[in-house]
This record gives C-alpha cells, sequence and structure tokens, in this order.
C-alpha cells in the first residue's frame, strides 16, 4: 500500500543503488497506491541510523550482547487530513544529512550498520494502517593517497614486487609488478602468483568488558595469473576490489574493518612448491586520488546524536537565482535583474562592473 522512492544521486551509486555521504541532500517520494482507499489521518516518515555488534559467547552457555546503538532518529509528518474525503498519493520529502562521519552501511556476519527510512500511514485513532521501509546507502568520506614512489617488496635475490597504489576505492584494479633483478642471468622459473583481498572484520566494542576480540577473516576476491620472466622483463597481475566491498573503518568504537593484499608466487610444475607469500596493508577508501574531505568533518563518536541530526528541508525557493541569458552572448553585468518571486515575497539582484 505505501512505498517509498529515491532520487538518483547524481554522480554516486553502487550497483544502480544511488550513495549518499556527509552533507548529502536528498529527495524522494513516499506513493500510496492510487488503486487503494484508506483512511487515513496523517503520513509520517522516519529516518534512522543505528549500529550493533552481533552477540558472541563469552563463555559455555554465556552470550554477551550489547545494546543497538543509535547514530540519529528524526521524524516528520508529510501531510494531515483535513478532514476531506480526497486524499493525495504522493508525499515528497527533502532531507539533508549533517557534516557527520558515521560508519558505512554494513551488513556483517559480526556487526551491522544501517540507515532506514520507515513510512507510516496512521490512522484518526493512532494505529498504524500501513508502513514501509526502505534502506538508505550510506558512505563516509574516506581520502586516499598516491605513493610518492612506487612499494618494492623484495621476494629474493632474484625477484622482486612492486606496487604503484596501496590506496584504492571499490570498484578499482589492484596491479601488482613481479620484477626479476637484470644482475642476475639465470632466469627464474615459470610461476604462477596468486592475489587475494583478505578483509578483517574485528568486533572492538566486547575488549573492555572481558578482553573478547571476535575476529572474521575473509577472502572477498582473488586471481591467478601464470607468468614467465625473461632476465630482464615485468610481468603485470591485476585484481579486480569488489564494487560492493565496505570502505577500511577505523574510528568506530563497536567494529573495524581492515584489508590486506595476499601475494603467494609458486613455480610452474607438476608439483607446485611455494616461493613466497606476503601479507600488505590495503586501505580501501571513498574519495579518489586528490580529493579532499571537508574540515568541517566531525566523527559521530564526538557529537551528540540528539543535537546533530540529519534535517527535513523545506521545498528550496529559488529566489536568488543566476539571471537568464542568451548562449550566443553573456548576460550584461552592469543591469537589474527582477528575480521569479513568491506572491509573498520579491528580490531583486544587481551587478555592477569592479
Amino acid at each position: 500500500m505505501l512505498s517509498i522512492d529515491l532520487l538518483p544521486e547524481f554522480g554516486w551509486s553502487v550497483q544502480d543503488e544511488p550513495v549518499f555521504g556527509p552533507g548529502s541532500v536528498f529527495q524522494g517520494f513516499i506513493r500510496v497506491r492510487p488503486d487503494r482507499q484508506y483512511q487515513g489521518d496523517r503520513i509520517r516518515l522516519i529516518f534512522q541510523g543505528t549500529e550493533r555488534p552481533t552477540p558472541i559467547e563469552s563463555g559455555p552457555g554465556v552470550v554477551e550482547r550489547r545494546p543497538i546503538t543509535t547514530l540519529f532518529a528524526v521524524q516528520q509528518i508529510l501531510w494531515k487530513s483535513d478532514g476531506t474525503a480526497s486524499h493525495p498519493s504522493t508525499f515528497p520529502f527533502t532531507i539533508q544529512m549533517p557534516m557527520v562521519q558515521y560508519p558505512p552501511a554494513i551488513d556483517h556476519p559480526l556487526y551491522k550498520c544501517s540507515f532506514s527510512l520507515i513510512a507510516f500511514l496512521d490512522g484518526v485513532d493512532g494505529k498504524v494502517i500501513a508502513s514501509c521501509h526502505r534502506p538508505v546507502l550510506y558512505q563516509p568520506f574516506l581520502e586516499t593517497t598516491m605513493l610518492k614512489s612506487p612499494y618494492v617488496q623484495p621476494i629474493n635475490d632474484a625477484l622482486a614486487l612492486q606496487l604503484d597504489a596501496l590506496d584504492y576505492c571499490p570498484g578499482e584494479t589492484i596491479t601488482v609488478r613481479v620484477r626479476h633483478k637484470a644482475c642476475l642471468r639465470q632466469p627464474p622459473p615459470a610461476m604462477t602468483v596468486l592475489l587475494e583481498l583478505v578483509q578483517i572484520g574485528t568486533v572492538v566494542a566486547y575488549q573492555q568488558g572481558h578482553g573478547l576480540t571476535p575476529k572474521l577473516t575473509d577472502v572477498i576476491a582473488s586471481s591467478t595469473t601464470p607468468i614467465l620472466l625473461d632476465t630482464k622483463s615485468t610481468a603485470s597481475c591485476s585484481l579486480s576490489i569488489p564494487v560492493q566491498a565496505p570502505p577500511s573503518l577505523t574510528f568506530s568504537q563497536t567494529f573495524h574493518i581492515s584489508y590486506q593484499l595476499r601475494v603467494t608466487l609458486k613455480k610452474k610444475q607438476l608439483l607446485s612448491s611455494r616461493i613466497a607469500t606476503f601479507e600488505l596493508p590495503i586501505t580501501l577508501g571513498t574519495l579518489g586520488y586528490g580529493v579532499r574531505a571537508a574540515d568541517s568533518l566531525q566523527l559521530y563518536t564526538l557529537v551528540d546524536y540528539k543535537s546533530v541530526t540529519p534535517i527535513f528541508m523545506r521545498a528550496i525557493e529559488y529566489n536568488d537565482t543566476l539571471p537568464a541569458y542568451d548562449p550566443a552572448r553573456l548576460p550584461s553585468y552592469d543591469q537589474t535583474i527582477s528575480l521569479p518571486h513568491t506572491p509573498s515575497t520579491s528580490s531583486t539582484l544587481t551587478y555592477s562592473s569592479t
């Protein structure tokens, strides 16, 4: 009977799902199916964010639980019946996120962080006639940096690994080069290179109580590449990072996520033998190289969740807009332009040369 639709967020989406971050303004609609008659008194919308670790067993038959932490919770009444028989079927809303770094939306076996829109149709007696729920995909602003020089990891006297970066964003490709030192004349044997992206999730909320640190390690992506080097060549291997992988998380007091790139080299023989295995720290961010997060960003652990929250905004009134102009000619900057106005207000914008 009820549904919630979100308008696309320009420029940021994951698998066609809009993504929102600190300071984002997003719009949507609550729709009531027109083929259903309802006797509703009001439409209200709740937007909330919560996080919680999964309960763990701290001893034989003893289950340790942590309460759900409310990141924020706000409510707005979008429509109130005026007593007439006619009811609208669409109810628009606009919400602005605060400049706060919340944990990303995650559904992990050890931890869940969710951001949800919940719409209610209430009757005149206050009872809920219908409701619907829609998750919101939130990501914090996490910067990534380029290395000033390639990262080099020696394997042995003849071989070395080289990476141009250790910071990436989900959906990007990690490239690893295997170099053979030219000073050695004997070529290395044919090899296979196994690349694995390892995700490490750690619950830190239980550490203060019983010293427990539940941890889950999972390989979320892998690739195998056969290589054959001569005495002066370099071979490249690549691994695609899943676009839905959550970013690295270190600022939460409940849960941390880190990543490692595991590189395994094996001789390509009948009975494959391992040459070496390396684990390199990898950081997954959300902002591309050179993109800086605003200095006004605050960590959610440092703000009062009751006073710093998302806000419901009214429809924007474009009273102070730029003047219309002919595409073939720039507007004159020595003119006074009367802007469109509402019946109750008007504004005038004057441009003057300097």
